[in-house]
């Protein structure tokens, strides 16, 4: 967590049914992430999305996880974090005993998809 530590504030988080995820975030555009990833221009990384998703997970489902899978992996549009430092999550969710299969969308506020993907985590031991 220490990389990502001060990069993003949990906005919203409410669940629908037992199987879909949805919670905001807001970036803090000034995060030293941001001074290696296109310092002229920034970009939120890719991997740091997944990153997030990883981290409310393990949060919400009360244990620690780690990133197996990954599959139709898509990114739709750049995220710059002056531009939308809001980022909506909708993680669609099949818990197993040892592994959660998801479907993440990531999308700005004005509903244009920036990330797409199916993904695997299974519980650390």
């Amino acid at each position: 967590m220490a990389l990502l530590e001060d990069f993003y504030n949990l906005n919203a988080l409410s669940f629908e049914g037992e199987s879909c995820l949805n919670f905001s975030i807001q970036i803090n555009a000034s995060h030293e992430i941001f001074n290696g990833h296109f310092p002229k221009f920034k970009v939120t990384p890719g991997v740091v999305m997944l990153q997030i998703v990883k981290n409310v997970l393990e949060q919400e489902l009360h244990c620690k996880l780690q990133l197996q899978q990954v599959s139709q992996l898509k990114f739709l549009s750049v995220v710059e974090p002056d531009k939308n430092s809001e980022l909506n999550f909708e993680v669609s969710l099949t818990a197993e005993t040892n592994k959660t299969s998801t479907k993440i969308l990531v999308s700005v506020p004005d509903n244009t998809t920036v990330l797409k993907c199916n993904a695997i985590f299974v519980k650390k031991t």
